[in-house]
C-alpha cells in the first residue's frame, strides 16, 4: 500500500490533502473487496470493471449524485450474490476438485495435474443432469 501511495503522489506530481481525499480510499477499498481480498488478480480485475463504470456514470451530468446511488447498487448487489469477492466467485466456476489429492484443476482438464487421477468435470455433470452420455 505505501509503494502504491508512493508511486500515485509521483503520478499526480503532488501529495497533499485535497489530492488525497478520503473518497480515493473507500474507492480502493471498494475494489479489493468486489475483486476478492485473498487474491492479487482479483483487485486489479475489479479496477479494470469499476473504475472505467464510475467514469461512465459520471459522465451523465443528468443524474447529479444519482450516479453514486447507483454505483453503490451495482456493487451491492455483485457482492449479495459473490460474498468472496468477483475472483474467487470466478475461479469455482472454471475449476474442479481432484477427488483424491483435492487439487483445484483447471475445468477443460480430465486428469489431476498433482495424482493424475481422471476427473469429473462440469460439462460431464451437467450433461448428466439433462440426460445425455
Amino acid at each position: 500500500a505505501g509503494f502504491a501511495g508512493a508511486l500515485f503522489a509521483h503520478y499526480l506530481r503532488v501529495a497533499g490533502p485535497s489530492s488525497l481525499e478520503v473518497a480515493l480510499s473507500f474507492q480502493v477499498v471498494i475494489w479489493g473487496v468486489f475483486g476478492g481480498l485473498a487474491t492479487i488478480y482479483g483487485p486489479v480485475a475489479a479496477v479494470f470493471l469499476l473504475y472505467p463504470l464510475t467514469e461512465w456514470l459520471g459522465s451523465f451530468r443528468s443524474f447529479g449524485e444519482l450516479r453514486l446511488l447507483i454505483f453503490a447498487l451495482i456493487v451491492l448487489l455483485v457482492l449479495l450474490f459473490m460474498p468472496r469477492g468477483l475472483a474467487p466467485w470466478l475461479r469455482d466456476k472454471i475449476e474442479v476438485q481432484c477427488p483424491r489429492c483435492k487439487q483445484r484443476n483447471g475445468a477443460w482438464k480430465s486428469v489431476c495435474r498433482l495424482c493424475t487421477a481422471p476427473l469429473q468435470s462440469k460439462v460431464t455433470r451437467a450433461e448428466r443432469l439433462v440426460g445425455h452420455q
